[in-house]
């Protein structure tokens, strides 16, 4: 399983209960793949947040601004790593 294909599982979970190939494969990608490792426990630390904030009562996600030192460093940390593939 590719990286991509991971961390798109990582986040259906978020959505919808995984079977069980889907399951096993992601665990077995985890085993062995530091960097999705690293990013399950941001995704699930983020998502913890977000729940337990007022923030989960939002619906219109479009009234969410997001700071322009944020998204420069997104976009440069995106970047970074598409350089690195």
């Amino acid at each position: 399983m590719a990286c991509r294909e991971a961390t798109l599982l990582m986040e259906k979970r978020e959505e919808r209960k995984l079977d069980i190939y889907e399951k096993l494969a992601l665990r077995f990608h985890l085993v062995i793949c530091d960097g999705c490792r690293r990013y399950n426990k941001q995704s699930e630390f983020l998502n913890q947040l977000l729940k337990k904030s007022s923030l989960s009562d939002i619906t219109d996600f479009s009234k969410m601004k997001l700071a322009d030192d944020a998204k420069a460093r997104i976009a440069k940390s995106v970047q970074d790593k598409m350089s690195n593939m």
